[in-house]
């Protein structure tokens, strides 16, 4: 009787393990939390700042058929079976910022456009229906460009509305990316059409031409003259040589603006070699002049970018000095000359970056608003005034938010709902993007805009097809095809050996860096590609560094685990069998195989901050 209720009992699990097996698959849902990167078959938990969001992948591979026919052929019916996810840590930048704003709909989109530390445009997104997001410009037109500040701007071409991200290359050829509704980003290279490179960054205005805008891009060549490249909204560019037109040199990076009181006024501000500050003006009359600015104003020296703003018929510009002191030059029609106000000696605070500039409206009142970083302790500071005074009050963002930085902020306002909201942006020296925001009367606040964009490239671990990669969220994939073979070559350079990945995981610190868990093949005549694998290159190229071997041969991966509290310690587990094991190596990018073997019987692993690896 007892053997019989055993064998009744054995039967039903195993018909239940069938059933389960055979029934159709639901959508991958990555879950993600704040806590550390503890994944399970089937789930990945991501890292996601002080917020919890779950984010669901739909399947998109062939259903699954259970049918006979089917069966028979298993690949024809698992081919898509997903058992892993790992998504790609915080979106760093390392450059200042700069912002702009699009219409989508109903809804104002805000971008942050940024360069990271390998040379990448990244574009930061955000709007009230969507979080964070980030998009990399140079992986989609294959540009990477100088570490600094880009410009960005709108223009509207007819009914096209085209989004402007400019930058120059470390050889200074000077590029902008551009994007509209129906096309994804492209890249123009202007330099080469055009004859002039840029050794400084580069700044932008538009101004209107009758029924369209005149775009502007500006720089400094390294005949250090003055250049500006232009075109009417999405047609042919063209160039200028202002310090031909004016026989001025110059010496600084440039920083432009269309007048708002006198819109055929167009103005670049850049320094000479002395650190004075001239003024070029541009007017359909008398076409380029120049005037210094700092021989009418005390002399004055002034360092770095600068910002302007117009009100009651008065010029203003505010700048940074070489001993760091924060300075308006406000020009007087009337007296027809340019006088200074020292901020610092009003607010007792120092500055150790060029400011940055916004207006901000509620009702009939404007204010304007200075923000740099300190002179003293890299805390942002912001300083504030009624349009058309000269009484400036200044607070210490950083004091209320816990955060600082010692890079260049980019600042500016809009409203949401009738609600007025300011922004400044900057990355912090660690490179994480942040944003503070002050929603209408509200406090200062903080947020990580590198961390709340994470998860953009996420990597899909395949039983029987591979990884699979997407670079936008999990909107799109692309199997991580396999280089093709020269010919009459055996063995393929880069290549996943083996089509069974059970899983896969990206190195938090590196988007590039990833690792694969590869099973042993199911052909009989297939060789043994079971083991770890690693790619440097975003999944491109794959190198095996650790098999799991034994005196029978080699066998599987079943999983790859990066240890939360050190991202340059990796586990890998073996495939249940007599010989599974664990296997460490004792950094990320060694080119070393791991070492450290433990005992059989491991078939998952799970690691915490300041724990021992826990295998079972």
């Amino acid at each position: 009787m007892k053997s019989r209720s055993f064998l009744r009992a054995f039967l039903l699990l195993f018909v239940f393990v069938l059933l389960q097996m055979l029934a159709p698959r639901p959508a991958t849902t990555v879950q993600a939390v704040p806590s550390a990167d503890y994944r399970f078959l089937g789930e990945t938990r991501l890292p996601y700042g002080e917020n919890f969001q779950t984010v669901v992948i739909e399947d998109a591979s062939p259903d699954y058929d259970s049918s006979a026919e089917n069966q028979a052929n298993h690949y024809a019916s698992t081919w898509g079976m997903v058992g892993a996810l790992s998504a790609s840590g915080a979106q760093v930048a390392l450059s200042p910022a700069s912002h702009y704003t699009s219409p989508n709909l109903s809804a104002t989109v805000e971008h942050i456009a940024a360069i990271d530390p390998d040379g990448n445009v990244i574009s930061f997104y955000y709007s009230e229906d969507n979080d964070w997001k980030a998009v990399n410009v140079s992986e989609k037109t294959g540009v990477p460009v100088a570490v600094e500040q880009p410009t960005s701007w709108t223009a509207q071409a007819g009914d096209t509305l085209l989004e402007n991200v400019a930058a120059r290359q470390t050889g200074g050829k000077v590029h902008v990316f551009t994007w509209h509704s129906g096309s994804d980003w492209q890249s123009a290279n202007l330099s080469s059409s055009l004859g002039y490179y840029a050794v400084s960054p580069l700044t932008n205005w538009n101004a209107p031409a009758g029924a369209t805008v005149a775009e502007h891009v500006a720089f400094r060549t390294q005949d250090s003259d003055l250049v500006l490249y232009w075109r009417y909204a999405g047609g042919t560019w063209a160039a200028v040589n202002v310090s031909g037109l004016t026989a001025k040199k110059v010496a600084g990076t440039p920083s432009a603006w269309n007048m708002s009181s006198d819109t055929s006024k167009e103005r670049i501000a850049i320094t000479d070699s002395s650190q004075h500050l001239l003024l070029f003006t541009y007017t359909p009359a008398t076409n380029w002049s120049v005037e210094d600015v700092s021989a009418q104003a005390s002399n004055v020296l002034v360092e770095g970018r600068v910002v302007a703003w117009d009100s009651d018929g008065f010029q203003h510009i505010a700048a940074h000095t070489p001993s760091d002191r924060l300075v308006v030059f406000t020009y007087d029609s009337i007296e027809s000359n340019w006088s200074v106000q020292d901020l610092t000696t009003q607010t007792g605070k120092t500055i150790f970056t060029p400011p940055t500039l916004w207006l901000s409206k509620v009702g009939d009142a404007t204010t304007v608003h200075l923000a740099a970083s300190s002179g003293t302790n890299a805390h942002v500071l912001h300083f504030s005034a009624p349009s058309g005074t000269s009484t400036w009050a200044v607070e210490d963002i950083s004091q209320i938010t816990g955060v600082s930085t010692p890079i260049a902020l980019d600042g500016w306002w809009t409203e949401r709902g009738g609600t007025s909201i300011q922004r400044i942006a900057a990355p912090t020296g660690d490179g994480r993007m942040q944003v503070f925001s002050k929603l209408g009367s509200g406090n200062w606040s903080a947020l990580d805009v590198s961390q709340r964009s994470a998860g953009r490239i996420v990597f899909s671990a395949s039983p029987l097809a591979g990884v699979w990669v997407s670079r936008d969220y999990g909107a799109n994939w692309a199997q991580s095809t396999r280089p093709q073979p020269e010919v009459d070559a055996e063995d393929v350079l880069g290549a996943l050996l083996s089509g069974q990945i059970l899983d896969v995981v990206v190195s938090p610190e590196d988007r590039n860096l990833v690792f694969a868990a590869a099973d042993k093949e199911l052909r009989e005549d297939a060789a043994s590609g079971a083991g770890v694998y690693r790619s440097q290159g975003g999944g491109d190229m794959w190198q095996l560094v650790h098999q799991f071997s034994c005196s029978w041969g080699v066998e599987g991966a079943s999983q790859v685990l990066i240890a939360p509290d050190d991202p340059q310690r990796i586990y890998a587990g073996a495939a249940p069998s007599p010989a599974a094991r664990t296997a460490v190596t004792p950094g990320a990018s060694s080119s070393q195989r791991p070492i450290r073997t433990s005992a059989s019987g491991t078939w998952r692993s799970a690691a915490r901050p300041g724990r021992t690896l826990k295998t079972g």
